[in-house]
């Protein structure tokens, strides 16, 4: 590499580190006290427009989310039986103890 190259790069590594460094944390602001929730604790929507009822179906212990871009390959679908047998296997869960959740969609 050329000097010029080299000095480039390390201005670019400094830059990067230096803005890292000097950005506040969103931590503080996203706690799970400032959401809306119901008597049980869980959050809810702000708009009525909204339904995440399919939220309250997901029980199992637990609970995993598959996404799938591409309906044809069934990929997801196999990733989530896939996990259902390991999980059995590994911590010799009961099917009845998972909540697998397939989400499949189309461009």
């Amino acid at each position: 590499m050329s000097t010029p190259r080299r000095r480039f790069l390390g201005w670019l590594g400094s830059a990067s580190l230096l803005g890292a460094a000097g950005r506040p944390s969103i931590a503080p602001l996203v706690r799970q006290e400032s959401l809306p929730g119901d008597a049980d604790g869980h959050a809810v929507p702000l708009a009525a427009t909204y339904d995440m009822s399919w939220t309250n179906r997901v029980t199992g212990k637990y609970k995993a989310v598959f996404d799938s871009p591409e309906i044809a390959s069934a990929a997801a679908l196999a990733r989530a039986v896939a996990w259902c047998e390991m999980y059995k296997e590994v911590y010799g869960a009961e099917r009845t103890e998972m909540s697998p959740v397939v989400v499949l969609r189309h461009w």
